[in-house]
Formats: structure tokens, C-alpha cells, sequence
């Protein structure tokens, strides 16, 4: 088990189309998260499994596919805490609700910080590739979301 530092964990459904933009991404991102210093995990369709892909990291990045109510590929990110004010109710291919997972983490893990850098899907339906609306911004997903990860403010004073 790692001790301390920081995790970003891709989440999502690979078979259903946007859903799997977190996995995605943190893959595509994973040697420049090493780079910052930062560990990466693919957390699949999540659930209880998470808690020991996240268990003794100080700060918990999430990266996946959230109904922001935006335009598709938007990416923003929040606080664990702020989940259940952003995220607005849908469908998801998950076997966990990501406010739910979040909530019970920040209670287990009580000194850890948990972020969510949510990506706004456009298709959720069973399909293994991407929407044309996000294939056509992926690489603006890219930069976004690694810019967000570089940010001093994103990351947790005294890990990196």
C-alpha cells in the first residue's frame, strides 16, 4: 500500500460510449501524472473496490464523466464534497453512485482531500467509442484536465 502523495483515479464504463472518458484520459495522461509526481489507477465501474485503490493516498483525484448539466467535454473540477450539488441525476453505467463513493471515503478516510474533475458526456448508450461530440474535443479534454492537475491551488499544499 502506497503511504501519502497523490492518486488520480480514472472512473467510468468503457461499453457505454462517454462514460469511459475518465479511464480514457488518466491512461492517456498516466506518464505526465507520474511526471508531476502524482500515482494514476484506473478505477473501472468503481463501487466498494475504490477504497482499496485509494486507501492511504492524502489527496484522491477522480476523473469521470459527470452530468454537469454543461456542454459535452466541458470539464470542471469540485471538492468531494460539492458532488451532490453538481452533479445532477441520470442513467449511469456504473455499479456506484460517485457522491455516495466520495461520502463514504471522505468517512473512512477523514485526512485525505477528494476531488472529482468531472467531464460533461454527451452519449451515454452501449457503445465502445467515444460521441463525435467528444472525439472532436478529446484533445481540449487533455489539456484541461492536465492543466487543472498542475494548478498549485488543485493540488494539496506540501504533497508535490
Amino acid at each position: 500500500m502506497k503511504k501519502g502523495g497523490v492518486i488520480v483515479v480514472g472512473v467510468g464504463n468503457l461499453l457505454r460510449r462517454d462514460d469511459g472518458i475518465g479511464i480514457r484520459v488518466v491512461n492517456d495522461l498516466a506518464e505526465r501524472i507520474e511526471c508531476l509526481g502524482m500515482f494514476s489507477a484506473d478505477g473501472g465501474t468503481g463501487g466498494y473496490s475504490l477504497l482499496g485503490i485509494v486507501e492511504g493516498f492524502e489527496q484522491v483525484i477522480f476523473v469521470d464523466a459527470v452530468n454537469m448539466g454543461l456542454s459535452p467535454g466541458e470539464v470542471q473540477r469540485f471538492r468531494g464534497d460539492r458532488i451532490a450539488a453538481t452533479v445532477k441525476p441520470s442513467l449511469s453505467g456504473h455499479e456506484f453512485d460517485l457522491g455516495a463513493t466520495v461520502n463514504l471515503i471522505e468517512r473512512i478516510m477523514p485526512e485525505s482531500e477528494i476531488d472529482v474533475v468531472g467531464i460533461q458526456p454527451a452519449n451515454v448508450d452501449y457503445g465502445m467509442e467515444l460521441s463525435e461530440e467528444l472525439k472532436g474535443c478529446y484533445p481540449e479534454i487533455l489539456k484541461r484536465v492536465l492543466v487543472l492537475l498542475q494548478a498549485p491551488a488543485f493540488r494539496k499544499e506540501g504533497l508535490l
